[in-house]
């Protein structure tokens, strides 16, 4: 079991081996095994065929799902994501990726950057290329990485370099903010690598959204620190 292998549809936990770990691109529980040929994070690497073949299942299991709320509202979430993706596809907004990276279900990030262990029980305050071997070795590693950009309570930002769509939404919705905490992206890791952000809307009144978190920082696998977002110019 590991937190790398999840379901793509609810993110339970599944039984993967080593072989399919590497094979297969996303996951299904036992529950939601009948969904494998239809329903998928990840939509980049199908073409519009693909695409359509996926809408029709996903209709039909939607038609026969009656009195499933919750399993309906799943369905028609997809249902509205393939429409779109089939959508861009005609209006060349996007293209096929058909050798796109492998993401983390959780993070959404690519696999050279996380390695699916972000959340819940596996998420440690030791980045997760720490492999080394001995505390002293990891210290030594540790002291040879760049040092965080620095960053203050009512600071300005802006959508940064980092910025995951996937996972945070269209970099276009998003103009600037005013960090109003900053924290611990883990439990026990660096006291200062999470910010909390506050949107503006009009202005920076209260009228703005709740906090959001970003990273500012935060160490990946490969040792590089990532921001999601930056001081805005």
């Amino acid at each position: 079991i590991s937190g790398s292998r999840l379901c793509t549809v609810c993110r339970d936990l599944v039984l993967v081996c080593n072989r399919c770990r590497h094979e297969v691109r996303e996951f299904h529980c036992n529950r939601h095994v009948m969904w494998k040929k239809c329903y998928f994070t990840f939509l980049e690497i199908f073409y519009e065929q693909e695409l359509s073949d996926q809408l029709k299942e996903l209709q039909s299991i939607y038609e026969k799902s009656t009195g499933q709320k919750n399993t309906r509202k799943t369905l028609s979430k997809q249902i509205t994501k393939v429409k779109s993706r089939i959508d861009a596809l005609k209006k060349s907004e996007v293209q096929v990726e058909r050798d796109a990276p492998r993401r983390c279900r959780t993070c959404r990030e690519t696999e050279p950057i996380c390695d699916g262990l972000c959340w819940g029980f596996w998420k440690t305050s030791k980045p997760p290329h720490t492999s080394i071997e001995g505390e002293n070795e990891r210290q030594n590693s540790l002291s040879s990485i760049i040092p965080k950009l620095s960053i203050q309570l009512g600071s300005i930002v802006e959508p940064g370099h980092d910025w995951n769509e996937y996972r945070l939404g269209k970099k276009s919705s998003f103009k600037r903010g005013k960090v109003v905490d900053i924290k611990s992206w883990c439990s026990g890791g660096e006291k200062d690598d999470s910010i909390s952000v506050v949107w503006e809307h009009d202005s920076f009144s209260e009228k703005g959204g709740d906090p959001l978190i970003y990273r500012w920082g935060v160490l990946d696998k490969t040792r590089k620190r990532r921001y999601d977002v930056q001081l805005a110019a």
